[in-house]
């Protein structure tokens, strides 16, 4: 679980789900990717000094990812 671009995300294995406060102790998860974390080892965010926006890196069973609160893009062709 990571606090990114203004929500909490949830990271399972196949999955990546946003937490949203609805108010009044309501809240409503939303599924945002079918490609998940192996681990919660595995997810690193942190500050682009280039264009200073926060950006989160994740190992799945794929390979590496880039996740920006919407889409997770594969990082592995260059390496494969």
């Amino acid at each position: 679980m990571i606090e990114a671009f203004n929500a909490i995300y949830i990271f399972k294995p196949s999955a990546i789900w946003r937490l949203d406060d609805l108010g009044g102790n309501n809240f409503q998860f939303t599924q945002v990717s079918t490609i998940g974390a192996l681990s919660s080892k595995s997810i690193v965010s942190f500050q682009n000094p280039d264009n200073g926006r926060k950006q989160v890196f994740f190992w799945s069973h794929h390979g590496p990812y880039m996740f920006d609160g919407q889409n997770a893009t594969y990082l592995g062709f260059p390496i494969e």
